[in-house]
């Protein structure tokens, strides 16, 4: 091998020796460089730390029957259509088809769509993106620490006729490499590596931050969802209690055994009964509704013209 920046004639080394020092350079210079390594995800078998019922309390009212969380069952795009309310469904429409945010959310989503498409490459959620960039980081500022090689090498031939080119005598071949070692940097690549391991362990944090409250929130709204269960059945014998003292009261108030007051109290009583049961309905379909989003909504599911496409847009196809 020559010495660097430096050029040989020879009749005995071959294209193979040039290949095989090459290879060589490239081995060694992939000996020290980026090293990361995907951490193992967590095994879990629950959102909760206690385990929940198998399924919640029932009650004989609409939106009373038990529920049960299926860990084995996707969440579905549109999920607020399981409840089965038309005019839930029409609400729905007209929010998604006027709010400015999520009009503005869609445009953002084509737009990074189109850069995907125009570059080629793939796009990971901006948290995980960043967790593996920063890891990355970390081998890039150990790969500055050492000396940075460079080798190169050429084959050719030289010959006035093509067909004698690569003839006896006439190849040649090249070699040269350098290295380059900073004297003295007053240890900027080593707090380099420090900031980039800095940058790595707040990724990691944040990343576990994030997935903790999206765990969170699923337990909280598990948890809220056996409560509601609870109290709807409470709501709702307090209801039939109240309903039967109506009676009895209206009753004797017929028959002179009681007058207009005790009536009236008692139907305040059973009105309020009902108020609360309402409220406890309510509590009931608005932690379902959080519960699916805090599985994630089902994002996942929607088809991409539709989730791309504005809706006073129509497609554009070439």
């Amino acid at each position: 091998m020559t010495s660097p920046g430096t050029s040989s004639r020879s009749a005995h080394p071959g294209p193979g020796a040039v290949i095989t020092l090459a290879a060589l350079a490239l081995l060694s210079g992939c000996a020290v460089g980026p090293d990361f390594h995907r951490p193992a995800p967590l095994t879990v078998s629950g959102y909760t730390r206690e385990s929940l019922s198998p399924q919640t309390a029932s009650a004989e009212v609409p939106g009373g029957e038990a529920q049960r969380f299926r860990h084995d069952q996707d969440v579905v795009e549109q999920w607020w259509t399981l409840f089965q309310s038309p005019a839930l469904n029409a609400v729905v429409e007209q929010a998604l088809q006027a709010n400015p945010t999520i009009v503005s959310a869609q445009a953002a989503l084509r737009q990074a769509r189109a850069l995907v498409d125009a570059q080629r490459g793939f796009f990971y959620p901006t948290v995980q993106g960043s967790l593996y960039a920063a890891g990355a980081q970390i081998g890039v500022a150990i790969a500055n620490l050492p000396p940075q090689f460079t080798i190169s090498a050429t084959y050719g031939g030289t010959a006035t006729d093509f067909a004698q080119m690569f003839a006896h005598h006439n190849p040649y071949w090249m070699v040269g490499g350098t290295a380059l070692q900073m004297l003295f940097d007053g240890n900027t690549l080593w707090h380099r590596q420090r900031a980039a391991a800095a940058a790595f362990e707040q990724a990691a944090a944040q990343y576990r931050s994030t997935v903790l409250t999206a765990v969170q929130n699923v337990a909280d709204t598990l948890y809220a969802l056996q409560a509601d269960a609870e109290s709807l059945t409470a709501a709702v014998a307090a209801e039939r209690a109240a309903k039967r003292t109506l009676d009895i009261t209206l009753k004797q108030q017929q028959l002179g055994h009681t007058n207009y007051l005790a009536l009236l109290s008692a139907q305040q009583a059973y009105q309020r009964t009902v108020i609360t049961r309402v409220q406890a309905q309510a509590s009931r379909f608005a932690d379902t509704g959080a519960l699916f989003l805090a599985l994630g909504g089902g994002w996942w599911n929607r088809p991409d013209d539709a989730a791309t496409q504005p809706a006073d847009q129509p497609s554009q196809r070439h």
